[in-house]
């Protein structure tokens, strides 16, 4: 009778370390396994053309930076062809939020992707891109401020040709000259509200028989200089007037950059200059406007167009 009840005891107790083995390795095959990392790219990306041959590519820093699986330098810049095939590779360290590339072509559109730098722990690491191509910029007009006089003005009534292929640049000429045919805009006086307008140079009644017809965009940015990093130009339908209003009061916290396309499909980039509070240069009836110019010398070229974000992964 207790060899029997032994061995009853002895099944018992092997049936239950079954049952328990078997219900811990349920346990340990249904853990979940810890969430992969996830490193949030730059929130946002712009572009602007910094001269003939460089860009510069501007982003507002990853709000991951602090994270430790991020490394130093934090950004990967790629830049591509038109083809997806990578040029250069640049890197930025934590806290950076520009990068100037240098050594491309003027109107030759690039592809410019930023991801961030991470380790192995990182599965999943998105990308922010921007396309943008290089432009001439000019900020005097040879060793002078560019300024072009309101049509009001006692001594020099104005109009500007955007690039002259001889200058190498912007040149300012009279509007009743024997050359105001090369004229793209001129600045009229509003003599009413006493604003400048910047003009197509076809709206000129003193330049005969006809003159150029500029458009300018709908679109115009408050900045102080042409190192304005846009994530995509002014959309082709908003180049659909031409003439854009300069105010004259005081109270101006930024210049202004005005989009515009010549007669010939030059595209351009024109900051209109801030003298303190105000934008409009000068005193009265000999009033004028500062620019610096960007220019694009290869037709057809808005400087970049719309890209949608792509998705990096480790693996």
């Amino acid at each position: 009778m207790k060899k029997h009840s032994l061995l009853r005891i002895l099944s018992l107790v092997s049936i239950l370390t079954v049952s328990l083995w078997l219900t811990a390795c349920e346990e340990e095959t249904t853990m979940e396994p810890p969430a992969p990392t996830v490193i949030a790219p730059p929130t946002s990306i712009g572009a602007y053309s910094a001269n003939e041959t460089s860009v510069g590519v501007v982003w507002t820093d990853s709000p991951d930076e602090a994270n430790t699986a991020v490394l130093n330098p934090a950004y990967r810049i790629n830049v591509k062809d038109m083809t997806g095939t990578v040029l250069q590779s640049l890197t930025g360290i934590k806290g950076d939020n520009i990068k100037v590339v240098t050594g491309l072509t003027e109107g030759t559109i690039y592809t410019f992707t930023i991801s961030m730098m991470v380790d192995s722990t990182v599965v999943t690491n998105d990308s922010v891109t921007v396309m943008w191509s290089p432009a001439k910029r000019r900020d005097l007009e040879g060793s002078a401020p560019i300024q072009v006089f309101e049509t009001s003005s006692e001594d020099f009534p104005s109009g500007l040709d955007i690039y002259s292929d001889a200058l190498d640049g912007p040149q300012t000429l009279s509007l009743t000259g024997i050359d105001n045919l090369l004229i793209d805009l001129f600045v009229y006086t509003d003599t009413t509200s006493q604003d400048l307008i910047i003009r197509s140079a076809h709206l000129s009644t003193v330049i005969l028989p006809s003159g150029k017809i500029t458009f300018f965009s709908s679109i115009v940015d408050s900045a102080d200089e042409l190192d304005f990093g846009r994530a995509t130009p002014p959309d082709a339908s908003t180049y659909d007037r031409s003439a854009v209003t300069i105010p004259s009061g005081a109270g101006q916290t930024a210049g202004r950059i005005i989009y515009g396309k010549t007669e010939e499909n030059n595209y351009f980039r024109l900051l209109v200059v801030r003298d303190g509070t105000t934008l409009v240069w000068g005193v009265s009836d000999d009033r004028y406007l500062t620019f610096k110019i960007s220019y694009q010398s290869v037709e057809g070229v808005p400087y970049a167009r719309p890209v949608n974000s792509e998705r990096l992964r480790n693996d």
